[in-house]
């Protein structure tokens, strides 16, 4: 029940309390489950375009995802297996996510090149060589007392 109180006097206001809280509470939860599943089933549709997106934005990291999942597969064989059924099982998420690492990876790539052509990158050392002059030093252990 909710109460005001007005200038010395009692307005009641009831509500339905804890039922009402659990109808909204129920009702939201419909609402967000009918809506992930109208998301599911477009992105079911929408992933082969996806991953052909994310190729086009940046082949290499989707590559380098393929090329990880295979380096899990040689060293964790239950665990590789698990990781391709999850990706196969959850296509559309696993799509949507090659195509936000393409994306941020072909952005991280554009500013580090904005970077290093602002002269910020960094520092370009003289190879002459590539080997240093080496001196031998001497050295004794220390002896305690010395």
């Amino acid at each position: 029940m909710i109460e005001f109180i007005s200038y010395g006097r009692n307005t009641r206001a009831t509500a339905t309390g804890g039922a009402g809280c659990l109808l909204f509470t129920l009702l939201g939860l419909a609402a967000f489950f009918f809506g992930m599943y109208w998301l599911m089933k477009f992105l079911w549709w929408a992933s082969p375009g996806i991953v052909a997106l994310a190729l086009l934005l940046h082949w290499r990291s989707v590559a380098d995802t393929g090329t990880g999942m295979l380096r899990q597969l040689r060293t964790n064989p239950v665990g590789g297996v698990l990781l391709i059924g999850i990706c196969f099982v959850f296509f559309p998420l696993f799509s949507l996510y090659l195509l936000s690492k393409a994306a941020m990876t072909r952005r991280l790539e554009r500013i580090q090149q904005n970077l290093n052509q602002q002269g910020f990158g960094p520092p370009n050392f003289p190879t002459d060589d590539g080997f240093t002059d080496y001196e031998e030093i001497e050295s004794k252990p220390k002896r305690i007392g010395d």
